[in-house]
């Protein structure tokens, strides 16, 4: 065969290259490569549910060196937050209109809370109560859940004074407050994490 390629002016093709194995960097492309787990949260937000739980129940199963792969419809940048507290760090990218690909990575043991100070991590949408302030998680939630949770609590009238920990500046509740007598009083930002104070507007 090499003859008649010879002769015909032409050099025999080179064997094809082997595949370049995937960048260690590439947290995708491992995850993929070693068969991670997927999660995939949009039918679950789509039906109502709250897939908080399964999520963390798929983390917890990581093992170090291991992945996760979760499809979402945004990027939730709480969730990474919690679970880069439970040892897994994460990449992001989109993926296509309303969809957004995050792959977790667990290069090692879960870190001790308690010799990083880590804070108490909260469930989107849970309260709790510090003295006479009601405080509620909202980063995490779909909207419009952050501004439902809040009027809710404030319909509830469980509390004179509200701290709501969001991760946006929430310019669509501030008409919503003024109907129901209640003001944002303080605002103020801790990283990426904005608080408001809530009151009843004073008479």
């Amino acid at each position: 065969m090499e003859r008649l390629l010879d002769l015909a002016g032409a050099a025999p093709a080179a064997p094809p290259a082997p595949a370049a194995p995937p960048a260690a960097n590439d947290w995708f492309a491992q995850a993929e490569r070693t068969g991670a787990a997927t999660v995939d949260v949009r039918p679950m937000l789509a039906e109502g549910r709250d897939p908080f739980a399964a999520v963390v129940q798929a983390a917890d199963a990581v093992p170090p060196g291991g992945y996760l792969i979760l499809e979402a419809p945004f990027d939730p940048a709480p969730l990474r937050r919690v679970l880069a507290g439970k040892g897994l760090m994460s990449q992001g990218r989109p993926a296509g209109p309303g969809h957004w690909r995050i792959c977790f990575h667990r290069d090692g043991g879960p870190p001790d809370d308690s010799e990083i100070g880590l804070p108490t991590l909260r469930k989107p949408g849970e309260t709790w109560r510090e003295g006479d302030v009601v405080h509620i998680e909202v980063r995490g939630l779909v909207p419009p859940g952050p501004m439902t949770a809040v009027l809710r609590l404030i319909e509830a009238g469980a509390a004179q004074e509200i701290v709501v920990h969001h991760d946006r500046d929430p310019m669509l509740l501030y008409p919503e407050l003024e109907e129901r007598a209640w003001e944002c009083v303080r605002k103020t930002t801790h990283g990426d994490e904005i608080r408001l104070l809530l009151r009843p507007i004073a008479d």
